[in-house]
C-alpha cells in the first residue's frame, strides 16, 4: 500500500496537471476572441463607379438658329453722320453654323432720350445684315449708351431676335477741337540803303 506522503504527491501532481491544462484552453479561447474575428471578417474598401446616372446633367444641345449684332465703331465722335449696325442669322447644318439668306432682319435703335429708330432690311447669301445709323442730330446721345435691338424674321424658318440683354451699342463721343497757335512779335525790317542815294547826299555836302 502506498504511504500516505506518497498519496499526497499524486494528488499535488493531478491538482497542476489539471490547472494546466485550464490555463492553456483559457489561452486559447482569448486568442479566438470576438475581437479578432471582427477585425479579420471587415470587408476592405472599395471604389464603386456608378454608370448611367441619370441625375447628371447632360451636355446642352445647341441651338438650331442663333443670331447677333454688334455696331462697326462703339465710340464714334460726335459728329458722324451715319454708324454702321451689323447682324447676322445663322442656323446649325451638320454641327457648323450657316447663314441664313432672304430674312427680314429689322432694327430699331434705342436712343437714350426714349426715342426710337427703325430700319429694316433682307439678309444676303450669308446671313448677314447691314444697317446704317443717323447719329448727326442726336447731341443728347453724347456720352450715353445708345442701343440697337434686331428681329430676324423667314417663312418656314424660326424667328431670332436681339434683345436688349445681348443688344448692339454704341456711344457718341464729344471732341473738343484743336486750336492752333498764332505767331506774334513786330515785323522787322531788313532792307538796306541805296548806294545812289548815299552818293546823292555825299555830293550836295561837298557842295
Amino acid at each position: 500500500m502506498l504511504s500516505l506522503k506518497k498519496r499526497r504527491f499524486l494528488v499535488v501532481q493531478c491538482s497542476l496537471l489539471t490547472l494546466f491544462f485550464l490555463f492553456s484552453a483559457l489561452l486559447v479561447a482569448c486568442s479566438s476572441g470576438p475581437n479578432t474575428s471582427a477585425t479579420t471578417n471587415s470587408p476592405a474598401p472599395t471604389l464603386a463607379l456608378q454608370m448611367g446616372n441619370t441625375d447628371v446633367s447632360p451636355t446642352p444641345t445647341p441651338f438650331p438658329y442663333s443670331c447677333g449684332a454688334w455696331a462697326t465703331q462703339t465710340t464714334p465722335p460726335y459728329g458722324t453722320d451715319r454708324i454702321g449696325i451689323n447682324a447676322k442669322f445663322t442656323k446649325l447644318v451638320n454641327g457648323n453654323p450657316q447663314g441664313i439668306d432672304g430674312a427680314t432682319a429689322t432694327a430699331t435703335v434705342l436712343w437714350p432720350n426714349g426715342t426710337t429708330d427703325t430700319q429694316s432690311v433682307q439678309t444676303t447669301f450669308d446671313g448677314l445684315a447691314v444697317f446704317t445709323v443717323q447719329a448727326g442730330n442726336h447731341s443728347d446721345a453724347i456720352n450715353k449708351i445708345t442701343l440697337v435691338t434686331v428681329h430676324f424674321d423667314k417663312p418656314g424658318v424660326a424667328s431670332c431676335d436681339v434683345d436688349k440683354s445681348r443688344a448692339a451699342f454704341f456711344t457718341l463721343v464729344a471732341v473738343t477741337p484743336t486750336v492752333s497757335p498764332t505767331a506774334t512779335g513786330t515785323p522787322q525790317s531788313t532792307a538796306t540803303p541805296d548806294n545812289n542815294n548815299n552818293n546823292n547826299n555825299n555830293n550836295n555836302n561837298n557842295n
